[in-house]
């Protein structure tokens, strides 16, 4: 009775062992961050116009965070031989919807209405001294531009092969570029929860 005992404690060791084994097996899903980075770039600086030409490159510390840095040169040496130009129909519909948007957004922006999100999307900051009229057009231009760039990013990870479970990490891409070329003053989400005027 004992030898069976220990058998079968043995048995459930290694089921147990075999179990974890099989459990940890990782799937690592290829990113071309490097790609993504390039192509924010440039539907960003297109988008935005004269305030990303006016781009001086100090950014407020608080900013500078690492980011994709080592996914980037990883992926730079993966994507050397590709042309870096990522773009379709649907890309430049949407890029040309954001672009028409932006000034009305703009003015949103410097008005510290709404500020740029560190997940790449618009948020509302402050309604305060508003009409309701106002914080009705300042609702409608934040979700449309939000609507847009969701569909934009959506649309960059279907154009580049990215799994759709991928497209928070392209957002947070775009959004490096979209904070670096905001008006002076708008309030940018440098992390989770923390906002500071740029």
């Amino acid at each position: 009775m004992l030898k069976n005992h220990r058998t079968d404690k043995r048995k459930f060791a290694v089921g147990i062992c075999l179990f974890i084994l099989t459990a940890c097996v990782t799937i690592n899903i290829y990113f071309p961050a490097a790609e993504v980075n390039k192509t924010a770039e440039e539907i960003v600086r297109d988008v935005r116009g004269e305030d990303a030409a006016n781009l001086d490159k100090k950014e407020p510390e608080a900013n500078k965070e690492p980011g994709p840095v080592s996914l980037k040169l990883i992926d730079s040496r993966a994507w050397a031989g590709k042309e870096l130009d990522v773009s379709n129909a649907t890309i430049r519909n949407l890029k040309n919807r954001i672009k028409g948007n932006y000034p009305l957004l703009r003015n949103w922006l410097i008005e510290g209405v709404l500020g740029e999100g560190y997940n790449g999307l618009i948020v509302m900051k402050n309604q305060a001294g508003l009409n309701l009229k106002a914080r009705v057009e300042a609702k409608r231009t934040m979700e449309e531009e939000n609507t847009n760039r969701k569909a934009l990013y959506a649309a960059v990870a279907k154009a580049l092969d990215i799994p759709a479970s991928q497209t928070a990490r392209i957002a947070k891409i775009f959004a490096k570029h979209w904070q670096q070329t905001v008006p002076r003053g708008t309030w940018i989400e440098t992390a989770p929860g923390k906002w500071v005027k740029r």
